[in-house]
């Protein structure tokens, strides 16, 4: 064994298409079997292989890759479940009939556009090549259940998507009480006991003799709820059937059911609440039309699925050939009652590849066992039994020869490579992947299982079913009685085994031998074993459950460790090695355990990647120490692409995006904590600097670093009997907050774990006192390493109605890695003194506040601005590398309120001039999303400012500033943002604004009273309200003083429901912007009547040329660039909402479209020493900018 060796691998350009499903060792292409419809070519056979490229554009790509797109919609947990981890387009593009489910639209039924209210309207057994079904995303779910039974064409498929709301919430079809259309072919009732109406809500399938459905997509929709309660076997949910009649589901049932088909693409579905998530039925009795082929299962959200009380169910349930697994997320499975639990894939396969996903627990992980009900086609002495029997005979030709030969040398190679793979708590899973077989080992996988560049997580104390974990399991081994009647072991044509029936024999099968029993080769892996509970005893691993497992190791790294004996486990023989011996193992299998290639290994202690987010950590043993990929393994299945997860924060979101090299041990490229970890998500693809900057705050050696800290307390959950001292540390922040007295400058260090306690003093008024919070130190490693997440590991979750910190006039506050939950408020900074400075950063914040429908509502002691998320004020205030999502207020900042300083420290006008005052706000590289205000007209629901502020960087989406029901509601303002003080400085550059909602004005950024403002390079996208940029003064007379002032430079606003920029009692000067496609009477201009006329200088702008005067806008300098087509590279919009857009989309048209050649000067609305007069030097991506420039945000 050694330990951290570094190994150089080249560096290579990653090609956007990924290689071929089967190896050439697979023979040649042939043809598909079977009598199907579709007449056209084969998309694929275990010859050539199916193509399935990485999704392109790469959804979500990864921040970084050179193509990083926005979310679709909000990420947070409170509407996690409305989104998968890729986006898909539902725009018809194919040549048949675009067929709409939209109650809110008109009725149309004939001609290529067809309008349905209902899923039942459709007729579902008439769809054709070409033909999309478009369900539009509507409140409640559709109920209502689909067969799709016809075939397209490779090049024209049929299509069923969903449009997403504004906000990329998914379609829902529901299975509970679902209405089933009376002419859907089926063939007959659930009354016959294998009718498939009850084993799916949405099915692919063509009953008649001899065919099959094909080229089918189903993409964008969420799928589920054939279970009802706990989910137990009993507990299904009722439906009606063709014939108008009641009937349950079967507990089998399937959100998603394929049979007798081909070519199926199962893409960016929400799939939960069934007993199997997907289910594909494979058999033999129609030759190849009853094998599915060819299957794509991409980028879905799988989750809540399989039985409470059975272990026979499971979230994806695959049998046939040439299937393709990528981008998922796999949730956890519905949790068991006692003793149950299904497996996240379960593949009965031959040709599978297993890539780029994330798998959570489950009673397997990854199950890849032997065909059965199909196996016929698949075995050659199955095959030659089923070719010489009659009823065969319409299904035996040369190309069904040759397809399963192919298939039998598929069947022998299967590929699981850049995943991550995270197994926690108790109860998880025993055995993470399991090869070869499970029922039958003559029917065995007998090849090989590449399983290379997975990440793996094993967190679990040695207690109760968790005392031994396993990470490859290669069958029972228990042997086999019932399927051929014949021994393990047994010989009955010389020295061989063949398959003799009837007393013909139709050749050898499997033979009782060790090379001919499967073999897993495992090479570039991480694997990272930690007990559960700091300080407890961790499992006892093994890398093989049998001895007679086969597993040769190269280069992989594992915890250190991995090999010790815990008594508890009884491993003491062979530990690290499976120890069980099979009843019917092969010749010699249970004499020793049979795993080589140990002193390939490298170990260390401690853990090398983050695990919030799987990503190496810096100076992590995994960099570098990547190996050669063993030469069998085909250069298509290298690791091309990767994939990041927020498991916490966005459960079903996942990034995607090319892998440079392949260096690095595991299934991420890169370090935590880099420009490209998705806690640093930027909207555009040029470096976050810094990462959140990680500090350890001189925490490790408790050292004053030079600032004047020289106090350190440290804190770990629940610890008892200490000092505060890093070996004996306090078990409660509020007893570290307590213990700092007078002047001190303190710095309190925690580690991971929870704290159900309101930390702080609002009465503590003192200015001398100082204090760092630094949370998220990782247990086991004495407070000298964060997580890289580390707004995921120290918890503060407050009694009701109390804040997580509630602060006081303290000389410096620091905030940085904790996640704050379920309070009054995150963070409340009570007070105002003059000279403070206020740090927040990596922190997550979510879940705060509370709604509010009236007056009464408000808590005593509380008041409508000071609810939510983040409340915050001082002279000098960094808001930086938070999320803040699903945050409830009241009047002001649902997520962020930055309150203004005291009088002494704001900006003064006076005789035209502006003297800036001392105070200043920061807020950059924070998510802000899904928060909520509801008041009589709240502002800024995602964030309010009061100060001067620079605002950059962030993505700000999902934001609703709504009003209350009632007499007293009024329209919120400023959905995204607002900025509320009279004259402060207001920058807001290269900020991402995406479906906020404020109806009465501001839906995106709102500069209201009488602000200074500076609006440049921001992509302004689908936001809900009148004026997506809106600038207001302060309705308090016509002074100069009273107006407010706007430069708009160099945004991208486009396809909000308002005009592009609302003007009230303001000057403003917008020059080289794209205004485009907004609202439904102007692109541009939304005037509303105040007590002075505004002033707007517009030029060289991209818009309509044509919007509609105003008596209270004084314009002038107007020119205007009309474009009726698209200037961006994507050429057609869909509806809002219903495609995510990012910058590579929004980038000016290639040869047209945006002019590149307008002049750079810029005449700001109001001159002063900060203010704007040229195009910034580099665009929103970071792309440099010429003399001549062009409009919008990207040049």
């Amino acid at each position: 064994m050694k330990t951290n060796t570094s190994i150089d691998v080249p560096t290579r350009r990653v090609p956007r298409t990924l290689a071929a499903l089967f190896t050439a060792a697979a023979l040649a292409a042939c043809g598909g079997g079977g009598a199907g419809t579709d007449g056209a070519a084969p998309p694929g056979s275990p010859g050539t292989g199916t193509v399935h490229a990485a999704p392109s554009p790469l959804p979500g790509d990864l921040p970084g890759s050179g193509t990083t797109a926005p979310p679709s919609g909000p990420a947070g947990p409170a509407s996690s479940a409305a989104y998968a981890p890729i986006a898909v387009t539902c725009a018809h593009v194919g040549s048949g009939r675009e067929i709409n489910v939209n109650p809110a639209a008109p009725v149309v039924s004939s001609g290529s556009v067809q309008n349905h209210h209902s899923l039942s309207e459709v007729n579902w057994n008439a769809l054709g090549p070409g033909d999309t079904v478009r369900i539009h995303w509507k409140a409640t779910p559709y109920r209502e259940k689909i067969l799709i039974s016809s075939s397209g064409t490779q090049d024209q498929p049929i299509r069923v998507c969903g449009v997403p709301s504004a906000a990329g919430e998914l379609p829902f079809i529901s299975g509970a009480g679902a209405t089933t259309r009376g002419d859907l072919d089926f063939g007959n009732t659930p009354a016959v006991p294998y009718s498939l109406q009850q084993r799916g809500i949405v099915v692919v399938y063509r009953r008649h003799w001899g065919q099959h459905a094909a080229h089918v997509r189903i993409e964008g929709l969420k799928i589920g709820q054939t279970l009802v309660g706990l989910g137990r076997e009993s507990e299904v949910a009722a439906f009606v059937a063709t014939d108008g009649q009641p009937y349950t589901y079967d507990s089998a049932a399937a959100c998603i059911w394929v049979q007798k088909a081909r070519d199926v693409q199962i893409r960016g579905n929400i799939i939960t609440g069934c007993g199997n998530g997907v289910f594909t039925l494979s058999r033999a009795d129609e030759g190849l039309g009853t094998v599915v082929r060819d299957l794509l299962l991409e980028g879905n959200y799988i989750h809540g699925n399989a039985l409470s009380d059975s272990d026979q169910k499971h979230q994806a349930y695959l049998q046939g050939i040439n299937f393709t697994v990528q981008y998922n997320y796999f949730g956890p499975p519905r949790q068991p009652v006692a003793g149950s639990g299904g497996n996240n894939l379960k593949m009965r396969t031959a040709g599978e590849v297993v890539r780029y996903n994330y798998f959570e627990n489950g009673a397997r992980p990854i199950d890849l066992v032997e065909v059965e009900d199909f196996i016929e086609l698949v075995a050659p002495w199955r095959y030659a039994r089923w070719r010489s029997q009659s009823a065969n005979a319409d299904f035996v030709n040369a190309e069904t020869d040759a397809y399963v030969a192919a298939a039998w040398a598929a069947y022998q190679r299967s590929y699981v490579y850049g995943n991550i793979v995270n197994v926690w708590g108790s109860p998880s899973p025993g055995n993470v992947v399991h090869y070869s077989f499970d029922n039958s080992q003559h029917d065995r996988r007998p090849g090989t299982l590449f399983f290379h560049s997975n990440t793996v997580r094993i967190s679990a104390d040695a207690v109760g079913g968790n005392l031994r974990k396993n990470l490859f399991d290669q069958g029972p081994w228990w042997g086999d009685a019932g399927y051929y009647n014949i021994p393990v072991g047994a010989t009955n044509v010389g020295s061989a085994l063949h398959y003799v029936v009837g007393g013909t024999d139709y050749g050898p099968m499997l033979q009782h031998t060790q090379a001919q029993y499967a073999a897993i080769r495992a090479v570039n892996n991480a694997i990272q074993l930690t007990s559960a509970t700091p300080g407890a005893t961790r499992f006892a691993f093994g890398w093989t459950r049998y001895k007679a497992d086969q597993v040769q190791l190269g280069a992989n790294w594992i915890s250190s460790g991995w090999d010790a004996v815990v008594p508890a486990a009884g491993n003491t023989t062979f530990p690290g090695y499976g120890a069980a011996d099979g009843t019917y193992a092969y010749p010699g299998g249970n004499l020793a355990h049979h795993v080589s290639g140990a002193a390939s290994l490298v170990t260390s202690g401690g853990i090398a990647f983050d695990p919030a987010t799987f990503v190496p950590l810096a100076g992590s043993p995994l960099l570098g120490a990547a190996a050669a990929l063993p030469p069998e393994v085909p250069a298509a299945h290298a690791p091309l692409q990767q994939i990041r997860v927020d498991v916490a924060n966005a459960p079903g979101r996942m990034w995607i995006g090319p892998r440079p090299t392949a260096a690095t041990l595991g299934a991420i490229e890169g370090v935590a904590g880099s420009a490209t970890s998705p806690g640093a998500l930027a909207p555009f693809t040029s470096a976050v600097p810094g990462g959140g900057g990680l500090a350890l705050y001189g925490c490790s050696a408790g050292q004053d670093s030079g600032d004047g800290f020289n106090v350190f307390l440290y804190v770990r959950a629940g610890a008892t009997g200490g000092t505060g001292s890093r070996a004996a540390p306090l078990g409660s922040l509020q007893a570290a907050y307590s213990a700092i007295t007078g002047s001190q400058k303190a710095t309190i260090c925690v580690e991971e774990g929870t704290f159900t306690e309101s930390v702080g003093n609002a009465a503590a008024d003192s200015i001398g006192r100082h204090y760092r919070f630094v949370g998220g130190f990782l247990a086991g490693t004495d407070f000298s390493q964060r997580s890289v997440s580390p707004g995921r590991a120290t918890v503060i979750q407050p009694p009701a109605g109390q804040s997580a910190l509630h602060l006081g006039n303290h000389g410096h506050i620091t905030v940085d890695g904790f996640e704050l939950t379920g309070g009054l408020r995150g963070l409340y900074v009570a007070g105002y003194a003059a000279g403070r400075t206020l740090a927040v950063r990596n922190n997550t914040v979510h879940h705060n506040g509370i709604v509010v429908h009236a007056p009464a509502d408000v808590p005593a002691g509380a008041t409508p601005d000071t609810i939510g998320g983040l409340v915050v004020g001082g002279s000098t205030v960094v808001v930086e590398y938070n999320d803040v999502y699903a945050n409830d207020g009241a009047r002001n900042g649902a997520g962020i309120h930055v309150r203004a300083p005291s009088g002494s420290e704001q900006n003064v006008l006076s005789g035209g001039t502006l003297t800036p005052g001392p105070s200043m706000a920061y807020v950059r590289y924070n998510r802000i999303h899904g928060n909520t205000l509801r008041y009589d007209t709240p502002h800024g629901a995602g964030l309010t400012i009061s100060s001067n502020a620079v605002v950059e960087r962030n993505i700000v989406w999902g934001n609703q500033a709504l009003r209350w029901s009632g007499p007293q509601g009024g329209d919120g303002v400023g959905g995204g943002m607002i900025a509320q003080l009279p004259h402060a400085t207001v920058d807001v550059r290269n900020n991402w604004f995406e479906g906020n909602r404020a109806l009465k004005a501001g839906a995106g950024i709102f500069l209201d009273e009488a602000t200074v403002g500076t609006v440049v390079d921001n992509v302004v996208l689908r936001n809900e309200g009148a004026g997506a940029i809106f600038i207001d003064g302060r309705a308090a007379g016509d002074a100069p003083g009273d107006r407010g002032y706007g430069t708009i430079a160099h945004n991208t606003v486009l396809l909000n429901t308002g005009a592009a920029l609302g003007v009230q009692d303001s000057q403003v000067h917008a020059f080289n912007n794209v205004f485009w496609r907004n609202g439904s009477g102007s692109d541009f201009l939304f005037m509303e009547g105040g007590l002075q006329p505004s002033i707007v200088l517009a030029d060289r702008n991209v818009m309509r040329p044509a919007w509609p005067a105003s008596p209270h806008v004084s314009v002038s300098g107007v020119t205007t660039l009309e474009l009726v087509e698209s200037p961006f590279a994507a050429t057609s919009f869909a509806p809002a909402g219903s495609v995510s857009l990012g910058v590579a989309d929004l980038r000016p048209a290639a040869g047209a479209g945006i002019p590149s050649d307008l002049a750079s000067t810029l005449v700001p609305a109001f001159s002063w020493s900060g203010a704007l007069t040229q195009s910034p030097p580099l665009d929103a991506d970071g792309a440099g900018r010429p003399a001549l420039v062009r409009a919008g945000a990207f040049q």
